[in-house]
């Protein structure tokens, strides 16, 4: 997530478990091994009620640079009990341009026939949260908009973090499904670091790498 410094910003932490607000935390680590901001229970809302998604609204800190933002579970720093996300704190302005991917492409890989508004609307969600991860990653902007056509790589890229986000909006902390009838697996505690693999080929031809 990219931020301005000192505005205020909004985070969002799918936990897939209802019933936390008051208990689920958020910090902000200065990635130099302490905390700008203490974990927090204050502010953190679920929305909307029973979902197991949290939202909390923060101030960035002043001095620009790259933060972690740092969610517990039950408000400690035990293994299997946080979640984190990139924050950079930048003067440099940033509009979102859209997702790469549509509602209707998503609909189909996660066999939704007859979606309802509540669900057109939250596959629009995941698919711009996982487009913000993707610009994040390749440094796509407005001023620096991805390639005209986007990249199939890109836009599978989009589809595979949504499905991801969809996922973990009905599954324990951690876990995903795979299919229908698969069995669960554990995620690894970096959940993007597969698809920042599978951007690198783009980033060595941007010469960004």
């Amino acid at each position: 997530m990219n931020v301005g410094p000192a505005k205020t910003y909004e985070a969002v932490f799918e936990a897939g478990i209802a019933g936390l607000a008051g208990t689920v935390a958020l910090g902000l680590l200065d990635n130099v091994g302490g905390f700008t901001q203490a974990l927090s229970t204050a502010g953190i809302i679920e929305t909307p009620a029973g979902s197991g998604v949290y939202a909390a609204t923060r101030i960035s800190p002043a001095v620009e640079g790259q933060y972690t933002l740092l969610w517990s579970l039950d408000g400690s720093t035990d293994a299997g009990q946080v979640s984190t996300e990139e924050l950079v704190v930048t003067s440099s302005s940033y509009t979102f341009t859209g997702a790469y991917a549509s509602v209707e492409d998503l609909q189909l890989l996660l066999r939704i026939d007859s979606p309802t508004a509540a669900q057109v609307k939250g596959m629009q969600r995941v698919l711009d949260m996982a487009a913000e991860e993707i610009n994040s990653e390749l440094g796509y902007s407005v001023d620096r908009p991805a390639p005209s056509p986007v990249p199939p790589l890109v836009v599978g890229v989009n589809l595979d973090r949504a499905v991801e986000h969809w996922r973990q909006s009905f599954s324990p902390f951690g876990v995903i499904g795979v299919g229908s009838e698969g069995e669960p697996v554990l995620t690894a505690r970096n959940s993007w670091y597969r698809h920042h693999l599978k951007l690198a080929p783009l980033k060595t031809l941007r010469g960004v790498a």
